[in-house]
């Protein structure tokens, strides 16, 4: 009844029980799937590690992690468990029960997700040197208006061009600021 897809093996890698999760994925009914080897399907055969899988039940008798792997323009990962007996306060495995689930929603959410955070950093960055180039624009278009009526008091009509033509580098320099921070 779960929408993993489930198989079970024994030792030697032959497919005892199967879900309907899985016949739906492999595209064959049980009578096809049970008796069968595990990797003489392509789909399973794709998966990262999957020549290892019972090699590890088998010597280890621990959990083996499928990593996400790519088959037929989906990704899939899971678990290949060891599928135990106790016999004499012992318990051996005899087989693998092995759970995969389609990652590919899952994986692609997570890739937009780390994208939309770079592009967060990548906004508070650029604020921040909008902010930091703000001030000493100020400064310099203060400084310039300034110079400007001292430069028309003295009536030096040069000195006051030049001194206009940095206030309007300034100005352009501001809405650059101000668009890019809009941005």
């Amino acid at each position: 009844s779960i929408d993993s897809i489930l198989l079970v093996t024994d030792l030697d890698g032959r497919i005892t029980q199967c879900n309907p999760t899985s016949m739906a994925w492999l595209g064959r009914d049980a009578g096809e799937i049970i008796g069968s080897e595990l990797l003489s399907w392509p789909r399973l055969r794709d998966l990262p590690g999957s020549e290892l899988w019972l090699a590890m039940i088998r010597e280890s008798g621990e959990t083996w992690r499928i990593e996400p792997g790519k088959t037929e323009e989906r990704v899939y990962g899971g678990q290949v468990m060891p599928l135990r007996s106790v016999q004499n306060e012992r318990a051996e495995a005899r087989g693998a029960i092995l759970v995969l689930d389609d990652l590919t929603e899952e994986l692609s959410l997570q890739e937009r997700l780390r994208i939309a955070e770079n592009l967060a950093a990548v906004g508070r960055m650029s604020a921040q040197v909008a902010h930091e180039v703000r001030y000493p624009l100020n400064s310099i278009g203060l400084e310039a208006e300034v110079a400007i009526e001292m430069a028309t008091r003295i009536g030096d009509g040069n000195l006051k061009q030049s001194l206009q033509s940095i206030l309007a580098s300034v100005d352009r320099l501001e809405k650059i600021t101000e668009n890019y921070l809009k941005l």
